[in-house]
């Protein structure tokens, strides 16, 4: 999860730019929240679709342990 802070204007619009961390892969969707000073949420945002210029990556897994090299 990565989150951050940004103040709103009256309309409760703010621009911002979030890095993109690896987990994040090309073909995914990310979506945000908002939290307000009470601890509420709002709804999900609608999905943006990642664009990375990071390869994908294959897993593959041989075992279901709980840890370890291919593990599930």
């Amino acid at each position: 999860m990565f989150a951050m802070t940004v103040t709103t204007d009256s309309n409760g619009n703010a621009a911002f730019t979030m890095p993109s961390p690896a987990l994040y892969l090309k073909g995914r969707y990310i979506t945000a929240t908002a939290t307000d000073v009470s601890g509420n949420t709002s709804e999900f945002s609608e999905p943006m679709f990642a664009q990375t210029s990071i390869a994908g990556r294959t897993f593959t897994v041989f075992n279901t342990n709980d840890s370890g090299d291919g593990s599930l």
